[in-house]
C-alpha cells in the first residue's frame, strides 16, 4: 500500500483540485487480501485468503474493477474478512480527509476562506471577508399574467450616496396574477364575539319591526338562538337592532347569519286539545308557497314560541329537523 504510483492518471489540466490518493475502499481491500493470502495458511496447507472468485488468467482492467466492487459489496459471514473490510473503509475515509487537507495547502486548490486568507497573508496581502449585498424583492404580475421569470433579472437601486446599485435574481421565479393578493383564511371575517343586546349592521336594513322574531345562526356549527326585536335605530352608517334576551357569547360577528322578517303567517291544522305534543311533522291548512328546506320558521300559540329549521316540504306537511313540542294547534300560527 505504500508503493509509489503515477498520480498523473487521475489529474489532468483544467481540474480545480488535485487527487493525491491512488485508491479507494475496494482497492485497499484487495491489497489487504493479497498480502494476507501470501502470509497465512490453514493446517492442511490451503491458503485461507485465496482469491474469493475465479480470476481469469488474463483479467482486463474492466473485469478487475467489477470483481473488486463485487468482492467489496458481497456479504461474507467471516470475522477476519469483515475486519479487513472495515479497515479498508476506515482507510478510505482517512485518506479522503488527508486529500482534502493537502488541497487546502495550495492557493490554486484551497476552497476554505480561512485557508485562503492564511496563504495570501504570506504575500503581505490581507483580504477582507466576503460580504455580498442582497435584497428581498416582490414581483407583482399584471392582471392575467402567468409564467416564469428567468434568473438574472436586473433591478437597479438608486442609493442616496454614490452611484446606482444593480441586483440580479439568482433563480427562476414563477409568477401568477392570482398569487398577487394571497390572504390568510378568514381575513374578511370579524372574529369579535357578540355580547350585550345590540346587533349592528353595516348597511341599513328596512322593514324590521319591534316585536318580530329574529334567529341568529352560527354558519360554522349551525347552532341557532331565538330573540325578539325590542328596538330598531336607523343611522347613516347602518342599522342597530336591540334584541332580548342577551346575545349568546358563542356567536362571532363575522360568522353569524341573522334570519329576520318572517315571510308569512300560516295557520296549522290538527288536534284542538290544549297542550298536544307535535313531533317533527306539522300539517298546514294550505300548501306553503315559497317555503324551502333550510329556512327558519317561528311557531307560536300565544303562550309558547318555537324556532325550527325546515328539513322538508311535503305538500301541506312540514318536516322539521327536531321535534316541535307541546302546542295548542287551534290557536297556533307559523
Amino acid at each position: 500500500m505504500s508503493a509509489q504510483t503515477d498520480l498523473t492518471r487521475w489529474n489532468r489540466a483544467g481540474l480545480s483540485r488535485f487527487v493525491y490518493v491512488d485508491g479507494n475502499a475496494p482497492a485497499f481491500l484487495e491489497l489487504l487480501r493479497e498480502a494476507l493470502a501470501g502470509r497465512f495458511q490453514s493446517h492442511d496447507g490451503r491458503r485461507v485468503w485465496q482469491v474469493l472468485h475465479d480470476v481469469p488468467a488474463t483479467e482486463s482492467d474492466r473485469e478487475r474493477i467489477d470483481r473488486l466492487k463485487s468482492q467489496y459489496d458481497a456479504e461474507r459471514r467471516d470475522m477476519g474478512w469483515e475486519i479487513a473490510r472495515a479497515f479498508a473503509r476506515a482507510c478510505h475515509v482517512l485518506t479522503s480527509h488527508l486529500d482534502a487537507y493537502a488541497n487546502e495547502g495550495f492557493l490554486d486548490t484551497a476552497t476554505q476562506w480561512d485557508n485562503v486568507r492564511r496563504l495570501v497573508e504570506t504575500l503581505d496581502y490581507h483580504p477582507g471577508p466576503p460580504a455580498s449585498a442582497s435584497a428581498s424583492l416582490v414581483l407583482v404580475a399584471k392582471d392575467g399574467a402567468k409564467g416564469t421569470v428567468a434568473k438574472g433579472l436586473q433591478v437597479k437601486y438608486a442609493a442616496k450616496n454614490g452611484g446606482p446599485v444593480v441586483f440580479e435574481t439568482l433563480e427562476d421565479i414563477d409568477v401568477d396574477a392570482a398569487l398577487n393578493g394571497l390572504r390568510p383564511a378568514g381575513y374578511d371575517r370579524n372574529p369579535t364575539h357578540l355580547t350585550g343586546t345590540k346587533l349592528s349592521f353595516a348597511t341599513q336594513v328596512k322593514d324590521l319591526k319591534t316585536g318580530e322574531p329574529v334567529v341568529l345562526e352560527d354558519e360554522q356549527t349551525g347552532a341557532t338562538r331565538a330573540y325578539l326585536i325590542q328596538g330598531v335605530t336607523d343611522e347613516t352608517s347602518g342599522t342597530e337592532v336591540t334584541v332580548s334576551p342577551r346575545l349568546w357569547h358563542g356567536f362571532l360577528a363575522g360568522r353569524t347569519i341573522v334570519h329576520a322578517q318572517p315571510v308569512d303567517s300560516l295557520a296549522p291544522t290538527g288536534p284542538t286539545a290544549a297542550g298536544a305534543t307535535i313531533a317533527q311533522t306539522l300539517r298546514l291548512e294550505k300548501v306553503p308557497e315559497g317555503l324551502l328546506p333550510g329556512e327558519i320558521v317561528y311557531i307560536t300559540d300565544g303562550k309558547r314560541m318555537y324556532y325550527r329549521r325546515v328539513a322538508d316540504v311535503r305538500g301541506r306537511a312540514l318536516v322539521f329537523d327536531s321535534e316541535v313540542g307541546e302546542l295548542t294547534v287551534a290557536s297556533a300560527s307559523l
